[in-house]
């Protein structure tokens, strides 16, 4: 699912690739649970907005774009973990650390489209957690599966430099991550 599954891109993988059932054009918060939902009940793929079957091309419309990203739920990755340490050897080749979203489309692209990003397909508009919900998300996270990171943001919320990321700093936990930045960052941004 996601940007890279909208449109015609998710109708040609469905027409490419026999062993894809389904696929969930752009954010799929509320459609692809609802999709899981209707099928774990019915057995064969149901019709969902949001979601494209290869009974339903050509390709529907994309699933409703969040704006609220302090209402989404917290992952939970409890699954994951525990399949990990199951698997002999596995640990031995690798660290896994969990993904965090602080914020979703481009700030940059809503006003001035690089030509070179398609990360966003229909979902440019730019919208983020409030500090307070993305800090806490950070805390809760890093008790359950350790303070290294990876950051999917497409880019920083300029107004974490004076909230999310001072509370980053200030507190205990050795927070490991990365941010994707614009490269007109000013020296004061770096203290």
């Amino acid at each position: 699912g996601g940007a890279n599954c909208e449109a015609e891109l998710g109708q040609n993988l469905l027409e490419r690739f026999e062993c894809i059932d389904a696929v969930c054009s752009g954010e799929g918060d509320v459609s692809f649970p609802t999709f899981v939902d209707a099928f774990c009940r019915s057995k064969p793929l149901p019709e969902v907005s949001g979601i494209t079957t290869r009974n339903s091309l050509p390709s529907k419309a994309p699933g409703a774009m969040i704006t609220a990203l302090d209402d989404l739920p917290v992952p939970d990755f409890s699954d994951f973990y525990k399949r990990f340490e199951l698997t002999p050897g596995l640990s031995d080749l690798l660290q896994p650390a969990p993904t965090i979203e602080t914020s979703r489309g481009c700030w940059w692209g809503a006003k001035n489209h690089c030509t070179f990003c398609g990360l966003n397909g229909n979902a440019m508009a730019y919208r983020s957690k409030s500090p307070k919900r993305a800090f806490a998300e950070f805390q809760s996270q890093a008790q359950k599966y350790g303070s290294d990171f990876v950051v999917v943001d497409n880019i920083l919320d300029y107004t974490y430099f004076d909230s999310l990321l001072p509370m980053l700093r200030d507190d205990p936990t050795p927070f490991l991550m990365h941010f994707e930045v614009k490269s007109n960052l000013f020296p004061k941004h770096t203290k």
